[in-house]
């Protein structure tokens, strides 16, 4: 809910490839972005919904091959993420067949995902930590860049072009 996180969390779909991001809700959240997203907001496509089930029920309907929710939510029975888990789920799935009908839930920073919208995910996924002790979680926003680089690059996405020292 943090105009910082929803603005930098947009910066990290543009720059992993996400071909849109479903908002809930809040119909002023480009507003409450801030500057944190550098310009994303204005080149991503969004999708809005009043309700969470709309959103499910709407990328299910209209995605090609239907729409696969994993989420991000650490559990005693999540997987670690990585490209090896990638590489097995999609050879056990046979309905998931493309990276592009995925979509990713990431809960709040406070309680999570909530249980409605962990019954809609088919896997639940967790960022391994290695210290001792540990953090009881990391920052959404950087949780997402996490996950989403992980997963293009286990797709294979075509890394995008370096001018000077910026990707353009």
């Amino acid at each position: 809910s943090s105009g910082s996180n929803i603005g930098s969390i947009c910066r990290n779909c543009l720059a992993f490839n996400v071909s849109a991001v479903v908002v809930i809700g809040r119909k002023d959240f480009r507003q409450k972005m801030r500057m944190a997203d550098r310009g994303a907001k204005t080149r991503l496509k969004f999708l809005h919904f009043l309700t969470y089930e709309e959103a499910i029920a709407d990328l299910k309907d209209n995605s090609p091959g239907g729409c696969h929710f994993i989420g991000v939510e650490i559990t005693e029975s999540s997987s670690p993420i990585s490209n090896t888990y990638f590489d097995s789920l999609f050879k056990s799935t046979s309905n998931l067949s493309t990276p592009s009908n995925v979509a990713f839930l990431f809960g709040n920073e406070g309680g999570g995902l909530s249980i409605k919208q962990r019954v809609v995910c088919e896997h639940l996924v967790h960022i391994p930590q290695f210290s001792t002790g540990g953090m009881a979680s990391i920052n959404v926003a950087c949780a997402s860049s996490i996950v989403l680089y992980t997963f293009a690059t286990w797709a294979r996405y075509k890394e995008g072009t370096i001018q000077g020292e910026k990707f353009v």
